[in-house]
């Protein structure tokens, strides 16, 4: 036995002082060639940061690039040639078209600045919010443009040409030929700046973007003295120091990315002395540690050893020291806690469900529980009060697998949700799970909320709803009685919102006699012939209330309900002498009510009958030629008002808002919104050239809420500010 302990102390002597002199060696080497090393990371890392600032900018540059294809290849762009200084009426209107064409542009992107075309062949500018009749006008009064005229016949060539002054990158291009005309993109230096602040860097490094079309250096972040470096390639000596130069084209531009980086970046100076002696250090120090580590290493593993060998039997083999022994002890020991623990986790869930069978049929009770059940199982009841939770989970669509695998899901997710407390929960048949909950403190909105994020859950990951009633049970109530009650409650199929919680608590409200009087069905009826959607939906609404929330209807009676209303809307149909798409079969309507599974599915179907007869109805009207007047007259008369929207003329006429919107553009040729901004700024421009209000108070008379939305709308429209327009106009009648 002694032989053995020396062995295993030996042992760990020897392995502490190989450690120490591996950490020792490989300190020594690693610090021979990190010179080498470091300089070979150095242009490794010049690659990485090249390859970011590429994939960063070629992706930007993408989106940019695609862009100017878009409008470049526009109808209304390339369509406007503006060859002669002479323009015609034709051009003036295409002219607009291309100001809105550009300005949508430039509000839905919010990376552009600004976007104009220049026209060489006419010397006029036309940006996404005026027309210039030449460039010195442009330059003048655009707030856009951000040259001087010297500079501003040199911009223009055959090839795309890339600007940045800091603030703004420009990017010129040609349309249709080499001679123009031309598109000017610019895009906002923020845009910029953060590409280069996403990039992670050294210090005393310089990042540059080149043209190579022109030579010229694009952008330039870091130490600026290195920029006499740009175009070098390898590694280049500049001012008594080393610097490693590394180039990288892009994919998306005659562009090419430079990073520079010092030679010695990643190389720490080090003291040889301090290494020696640290060395030294290290080697006395490890030594003395080694011995006092083995010495208190040994000693637990020895006792271990002893108390296996003398309890166990085990000491048997010659030449067996301590650790094998502890070693195979344990894998003995291991194989059996396995094999034990697969057995109980295998039966587990079956152990459960059928104990909550038992206890839910009346076979077993909680009293009555043995230890050994409760703890065969994993669980324990530490608290007095319980409540009961019966989850009723419908088919995932497409049944197979799927069906099969969503109960063992949700068991899965609720043990994970009520961690806090402790739940028995199964699968006691297919579809519906139960919970059994201990808690120290019953409180129902508690309890129905968690029920909630269980129901969350079923839809999220099976797109499907599940109802869960909730019980509280009495002290001394058996469990079986508070099942039933769930049980009954969930029958009940009462119209609830999606993930909604029924309370088995309630008093049991169930109705045979539906609400559906005989006045009720006449207004129905009237309601839909005259294509009334919002009055359809009112009487609907109060027949659910009255129906099931108010009172609460078996199945039968709701199917009964439902079927009163469909005959209703084929009475409709049958009056109206013809049918919509979704009523040409009467027999299929009535087996859509039929197949569904609850309620609000059959409200839902029945609801989109009626929608489809008031659409059909209000589309083939045989009024529709004088609904068109009527509509823009109400429009006119109200476009002064800042509440006219969509929906309120929806309303005022009493027809849906999205068929609205498409019979105004099928009727006008133009949306809604752009039609009551017209309106608008035609009563301003009179006003502007009659009157001398301010233009706030022109604003709020024509139906704009502030000055600032109505000075923007209004230059978008006529090309310049409401101040200017009234000089305009009276230069014109002194005229």
């Amino acid at each position: 036995m002694k032989k053995t302990h020396k062995t295993v102390y030996k042992t760990l002597i020897l392995s502490n002082f190989m450690v120490m002199l591996v950490a020792v060696i490989v300190a020594v080497l690693g610090y021979s060639g990190y010179n080498q090393l470091s300089l070979q990371q150095a242009a490794d890392y010049n690659q990485v940061i090249l390859r970011q600032i590429r994939s960063s900018f070629d992706e930007k540059m993408k989106s940019i690039n695609k862009l100017i294809l878009d409008i470049t290849s526009n109808s209304q762009v390339s369509g406007l040639t503006l060859s002669t200084g002479e323009i015609s009426s034709e051009d003036r209107f295409r002219s607009v078209q291309v100001m809105q064409t550009l300005g949508n542009y430039v509000s839905i992107y919010n990376f552009l600045d600004s976007i104009f075309i220049y026209y060489p062949a006419s010397d006029r500018v036309i940006s996404s919010s005026a027309s210039y009749s030449s460039t010195e006008m442009f330059m003048k009064n655009a707030d856009c443009a951000y040259w001087s005229t010297q500079e501003w016949e040199s911009l223009f060539s055959p090839t795309t040409r890339y600007l940045h002054d800091g603030n703004v990158l420009s990017i010129i291009s040609p349309i249709t030929s080499r001679s123009g005309p031309f598109i000017v993109v610019n895009v906002k230096g923020e845009f910029i700046k953060e590409l280069f602040e996403n990039t992670r860097s050294l210090e005393d490094n310089l990042i540059a973007v080149q043209a190579n079309a022109t030579g010229e250096t694009l952008f330039c972040v870091g130490n600026q003295a290195l920029s006499p470096l740009i175009g070098a390639s390898g590694t280049v000596e500049a001012g008594g120091a080393s610097y490693t130069v590394e180039s990288l084209p892009s994919r998306e531009s005659d562009w090419t990315y430079y990073f520079i980086l010092p030679e010695n970046a990643f190389l720490v100076q080090m003291n040889d002395a301090l290494i020696v002696g640290l060395t030294v250090l290290l080697l006395a120090g490890g030594t003395c540690i080694c011995f006092i580590l083995a010495r208190q290493n040994s000693i637990p593993i020895r006792k271990l050893a002893y108390r296996i060998s003398h309890q166990m039997g085990m000491w048997e083999e010659k030449g067996q020291n301590e650790l094998e022994l502890i070693s195979q002890a344990s894998e003995q020991a291991i194989c059996a806690y396995q094999n034990m623990h697969k057995i109980v986790e295998r039966y587990r869930p079956v152990l459960r469900s059928r104990l909550l069978q038992q206890l839910f049929y009346g076979a077993a009770d909680l009293e009555h529980l043995s230890s050994q059940d409760v703890e065969t199982m994993g669980i324990s009841f530490p608290y007095r009060q319980f409540y009961l939770a019966l989850i009723s989970v419908r088919q995932p669509a497409g049944g197979g697998a799927a069906g099969y695998l969503a109960g063992p899901r949700i068991t899965e997710y609720i043990e994970k949700l009520y961690a806090r407390e402790r739940v028995c929960c199964a699968e006691v048949e297919m579809g519906r799970i139960a919970l059994l909950v201990n808690t120290e403190e019953y409180r129902e909105e508690d309890a129905a909320a968690l029920l909630r994020k269980v129901n969350e859950f079923v839809y999220r990951q099976f797109g499907v709803e599940a109802t869960a009633a909730l019980a509280c049970m009495a002290e001394g109530e058996p469990v079986s009685q508070t099942y039933v009650r769930c049980v009954r409650a969930l029958e009940r199929q009462l119209i609830r919102y999606p993930g909604e919680i029924v309370s088995a608590d309630e008093k049991d409200r169930e109705n045979e006699i539906y609400y559906y009087p005989a006045e009720t069905e006449m207004q129905l009826i009237e309601s839909v012939k005259a294509g009334n959607l919002k009055n359809v939906n009112r009487i609907l609404d109060t027949v659910i209330v009255e129906n099931f929330i108010h009172n609460s209807l078996t199945l039968e009676s709701s199917k009964c309900l439902f079927f009163n209303l469909m005959g209703t809307a084929i009475k409709i149909v049958g009056a109206i002498g013809s049918k919509p798409g979704a009523l040409e079969d009467e027999i299929a309507c009535y087996q859509k009510i039929i197949a569904c599974e609850d309620i609000q599915d059959m409200e839902a179907t029945l609801r989109e009958f009626f929608y489809n007869i008031c659409v059909y109805i209000n589309a083939h009207s045989q009024k529709g030629e004088e609904l068109i007047d009527r509509l823009v007259e109400h429009i006119s008369q109200n476009s002064d008002d800042q509440n006219l929207s969509l929906q309120s003329v929806a309303s005022a006429f009493g027809i849906n808002a999205n068929y609205l919107s498409g019979y105004f553009k099928e009727q006008t040729g133009e949306n809604f919104l752009p039609f009551v901004q017209h309106l608008r700024l035609d009563n301003a421009k009179r006003l502007l050239a009659e009157t001398s209000l301010p233009v706030h108070v022109i604003a709020t008379r024509v139906g704009y809420s502030g000055d600032a939305v109505f000075i923007r709308n209004f230059k978008k429209y006529t090309g310049c500010t409401p101040g200017r327009f009234r000089e305009q106009a009276r230069e014109a009648d002194g005229h």
